[in-house]
């Protein structure tokens, strides 16, 4: 814990907290975890709607060939996430 911002505010009690180190996001493009562990994150915290089966190659097109990873569609919705702050995929307190 780096301090309390808030010290003075209702007695001695912790209300924020400061870290050292924060977590910095990063561009898809450098996030080295899968695409779809990701998806399905956000499948199950209900940000985004379930689609697709476990066989299927790309949870977005069922039944497509194309995997995950390689989905320019899944990449402009992560990134876009990323970009307009509804996702945040970093290394908590790697130097960039």
């Amino acid at each position: 814990m780096k301090k309390n911002p808030l010290a003075n505010h209702g007695g001695g009690a912790v209300n924020a907290v400061e870290s050292d180190r924060p977590l910095r996001s990063k561009p898809l493009k450098d996030v080295m975890t899968p695409r779809r562990f990701i998806y399905e994150a956000l499948q199950k915290g209900g940000v985004i709607p379930h689609g697709g089966h476990e066989e299927d190659s790309c949870l977005l097109h069922p039944g497509e060939l194309h995997n995950m990873e390689t989905c320019l569609a899944v990449e402009d919705l992560l990134q876009k996430m990323i970009d307009q702050g509804r996702l945040e995929v970093g290394d908590e307190g790697r130097e960039e």
